[in-house]
């Protein structure tokens, strides 16, 4: 197990002995977000760097810049990263070059969570709003919209096949088909919580 701090660090945990066995302590920021894949650890920080650790030593090898601001997300798949930051951007990281080569910015708040599949980006936003876009376009598809007139932040995304789960702060869960034309009015709607949802797997 692995997790980022305000304190500046990604702590290694194991689990079957209940301690933390390793601790990195080189960030210039405090942590919001942890994701490891394939060996490797991410961490995105207040300063706008993702820091990349090698995951047994849990020491830095790389680090990317490019965020005005926090890092709040961060996705991986395959060789390539996907980062959301309170500049209101997503950026696509090459991991073999270690260069940022594309950046979206289709949402007017902060990006909240993002999820990515083959050449297809879903991103949530403290605005409200869920947009899905291909990474060789350079404009995104709006397919949430306001119930009511109201746009709750958007928590948490998941892809499950050809549909996106969005989880908001008014306890709703909505989705949406990413088939044909894009649609302001979800498929389904879930009511499931009474207070804010703020992931779904």
């Amino acid at each position: 197990l692995y997790s980022a701090s305000y304190d500046k660090t990604v702590v290694k945990v194991d689990l079957l002995k209940g301690l933390a066995v390793r601790t990195y302590h080189g960030s210039n920021g405090a942590l919001h977000c942890v994701l490891e894949r394939d060996g490797a650890v991410y961490a995105g920080a207040d300063d706008g760097t993702i820091v990349i650790l090698e995951a047994k030593a849990c020491k830095a090898v790389a680090s990317l810049k490019g965020h005005r601001g926090r890092v709040n997300c961060l996705y991986v798949d395959e060789n390539t990263l996907y980062s959301g930051g309170e500049d209101c951007t997503v950026r696509v990281w090459d991991l073999a070059a270690m260069k940022c080569v594309k950046k979206f910015k289709v949402h007017a708040g902060p990006i909240s969570c993002l999820r990515a599949a083959n050449d297809l980006i879903v991103s949530g936003s403290w605005d409200g709003s869920v947009y899905a876009y291909n990474v060789s376009e350079q404009s995104g598809k709006r397919y949430a919209a306001a119930i009511s007139g109201e746009h709750p932040p958007v928590l948490g995304l998941e892809l499950v096949g050809s549909l996106v789960y969005a989880v908001y702060r008014d306890g709703r869960i909505r989705s949406w088909s990413l088939k044909g034309v894009p649609d302001t009015k979800p498929a389904s709607l879930f009511i499931c919580h009474g207070a804010p949802v703020g992931c779904c797997l």
